[in-house]
């Protein structure tokens, strides 16, 4: 892709590359779907706590299609797998 087709100008004249905010997108779709739209929350803290756990399990227990069905802790490890006895 050359740069003229890679970047665009969004209504405040500021120049992005295309794919810059799509992991950030794939990411809130997630969040929502799997979470957000699941629940009813009451209170911040509660809030707060859920999206917590949810991020616990996003990051660490759920494996990623995109990362050959790894997490994304596993793929910051470097592609270990852990378990609970290598702590």
């Amino acid at each position: 892709m050359d740069s003229e087709t890679s970047r665009y100008s969004n209504q405040y004249g500021w120049e992005r590359e295309v794919f810059d905010n799509i992991f950030g997108e794939r990411l809130w779709r997630s969040v929502k779907y799997e979470e957000g739209y699941l629940n009813e929350y009451r209170t911040g803290w509660e809030t707060e706590k859920r999206l917590s756990r949810y991020f616990h399990h996003y990051n660490e227990e759920r494996p990623h299609q995109s990362l050959n069905n790894m997490t994304p802790y596993e793929v910051y490890l470097g592609g270990k797998r852990m378990c609970a006895n290598d702590f």
